[in-house]
């Protein structure tokens, strides 16, 4: 089944044409994007779940290539001193073969691959489960912005502002601003939450738009054909060839332009990781950390207690909520619907990233990635690169879904606020009391309950 690419304006407005970037192995995906369900909670725990997956998948890749690097030095040690001795002549070694570390190091290096077959196959994986996030989070806003609830909420805004000093009459009359309900104990103003997310849109998007040194490579080593090297003569031709194209570097030997390949991509991991912490640090003002979980990072900024629920008065909740405007539809359209441009820039250029790792976990599937030396280091060295390249769009995910996410609870927040100034109004006229029927605190604030992320 193939994938074409999507954006989230087609869960808002459908859209007669797309560029196609064909992928295989995304049926779940165009599943979700041909969904007829209008829930929110379905493709809010799809999204969790997706980006839970791909940080297993990451986990997986992160260990196999901690043990293999632990493994590759130890047997490098050995070889040398093996190999050293026979090329030496040392009594005991004239009839001991040379040691070949990567024979040592990579386990089951079976005829299908073995150890990058199942490597490439989670770097795979992994892509996909993000590809998945990001389309349960476009069905999930879609749905989330086209709902009944969110329509009440700019209608009871509204007609709040057309009768608001009746409203606010009675409202004060019966000392509405004293009552409280249960609601995340915000920490900051609706003022405050739509700067925060215009800051993480615009970082969101200059991230999409960057295309990094690693995703450059990544498309060159897509473009190679390496069928067509057939002994190690070839390879290590090819091996130094390739790496002083890709990284501009010199070397006499592969074996030369392996260690200074190593030291490029290492720089090239620790860059993506340095762009991260910058642009968390730039949207939440103060020293970013790639260290904890998105959900956690969000909450502990926009709330109190990392987003626990408890008693807030109404009065309090109107002040954060500046008068309520918070349930505009114009601070919807400003806000919350910000991420789009961003989230389809994103999405585009993951998707056609994928679609170059497949290219070249392909040729590392197959038996390529087992014949010689520089063909295993190549593509060590490439799967450290996906790996960083993954975990920063994963958590980018994360992180839009976790502030958009927030920014729609708070509006719940403030239109259970309302509903109290409304109700308060409601005697004696009856479209105060239409508008107050829906008033459910729990069954509101129960929809939000995201404490399992």
């Amino acid at each position: 089944m193939a994938y074409s690419e999507f954006s989230i304006e087609s869960a808002l407005t459908p859209r007669t044409a797309s560029k196609k970037i064909e992928l295989e192995g995304v049926g779940t995906t165009i599943a979700i994007l041909q969904s007829g369900s209008k829930s929110t909670e379905e493709f809010m725990q799809g999204a969790i779940s997706a980006l839970g997956n791909a940080d297993r998948q990451i986990m997986y890749i992160n260990s196999s290539l901690e043990a293999l690097n632990d493994r590759l030095m130890f047997a490098s040690k050995l070889a040398k001193a093996i190999n050293t001795s026979k090329a030496h002549g040392v009594e005991g070694f004239s009839n001991t073969p040379r040691l070949d570390p990567w024979a040592y190091a990579i386990e089951d290096a079976s005829k299908d691959g073995g150890f990058f077959s199942r490597l490439w196959a989670a770097i795979r994986t992994a892509c996909r489960r993000v590809i998945d996030a990001i389309a349960n989070f476009i069905k999930w806003l879609g749905n989330a912005i086209a709902g009944a609830g969110v329509r009440g909420q700019a209608k009871d805004y509204t007609f709040y502002k057309q009768n608001e000093k009746t409203i606010t009459k009675n409202a004060n009359a019966k000392k509405v601003d004293a009552q409280k309900f249960n609601s995340v104990q915000w920490a900051l103003d609706s003022k405050k939450l739509a700067t925060l997310i215009t800051k993480a849109a615009g970082e969101y998007a200059k991230g999409s738009a960057k295309k990094g040194e690693d995703i450059k490579v990544m498309e060159n080593v897509s473009r190679q054909n390496f069928s067509v090297m057939k002994d190690a003569k070839d390879y290590k031709r090819a091996y130094g060839d390739l790496f002083s194209k890709w990284f501009g570097l010199s070397g006499n030997t592969p074996e030369s332009a392996f260690k200074n390949a190593s030291a490029k991509v290492k720089k090239m991991c620790e860059d993506m990781n340095a762009q991260l912490r910058g642009e968390i640090g730039s949207i939440f003002g103060k020293s970013g950390s790639d260290k904890v979980s998105a959900h956690t990072l969000v909450m502990g900024v926009v709330s109190k207690g990392d987003g626990k629920v408890g008693p807030i008065t109404v009065g309090t909740m109107k002040t954060l909520s500046d008068n309520f405007a918070v349930l505009s539809e114009a601070w919807l359209a400003d806000n919350v619907k910000k991420s789009v441009s961003s989230v389809h820039a994103q999405q585009k250029a993951f998707t056609e990233y994928t679609k170059n790792v497949d290219k070249v976990a392909s040729a590392f599937m197959k038996d390529n990635g087992t014949k010689e030396n520089p063909m295993k280091s190549l593509s060590t060295l490439l799967s450290e690169l996906s790996r960083t390249r993954i975990r920063y769009n994963s958590f980018w995910t994360g992180l839009m879904l976790e502030l958009e996410s927030a920014a729609l609870r708070f509006r719940k927040s403030a239109h259970i606020a309302l509903k109290y100034y409304i109700r308060a109004a409601q005697k004696g006229n009856a479209d105060a009391k239409k508008a107050a029927e829906s008033l459910n605190d729990q069954s509101i604030e129960a929809l939000f309950n995201f404490d399992m992320m």
